[in-house]
């Protein structure tokens, strides 16, 4: 079996989730909130957390500099903490945490300004992206 972000969003681990961060925009999937935690230059940082320790951050490069709008379709990363089965090689995320697990998506959003829904897919590890995400804007 292996780990995917949607997978991961789908509930493997955790159905209570909260935002452990002061988002200002945040979104509703189908386990819980992701938040947009922080900013590193143009790449968007957004946050998943359990209750149970479990964090996934998903990194948007672009995204950061489209805030105000121009908001389109996005090519990113993800990385969490845990998972069902660990990547073939460790990943160092930019707030330079090592992981296992980790993948890739693509996320577009239904319009070009805030707030936004946005759907999208996901792979992990090295693999192409065949699952899929979503998430509806809670502002």
């Amino acid at each position: 079996m292996r780990t995917t972000l949607a997978g991961l969003l789908i509930g493997a681990f955790v159905t209570t989730f909260s935002l452990s961060v002061n988002a200002d925009e945040s979104w509703s999937t189908e386990t819980g909130i992701l938040g947009w935690e922080r900013d590193i230059g143009e790449t968007a940082v957004l946050l998943l957390s359990a209750e149970a320790g479990y964090v996934l951050r998903m990194y948007a490069p672009g995204l950061a500099q489209d805030v105000d709008g121009g908001r389109a379709t996005y090519h990113g990363y993800w990385v969490a903490n845990s998972g069902e089965v660990a990547c073939p090689v460790q990943l160092i995320d930019p707030l330079g945490q090592a992981t296992w697990y980790w993948g890739t998506f693509t996320m577009s959003f239904v319009h070009e300004t805030f707030p936004s829904d946005w759907a999208g897919t996901t792979g992990d590890c090295f693999e192409p992206q065949n699952g899929t995400i979503s998430g509806l804007s809670r502002d």
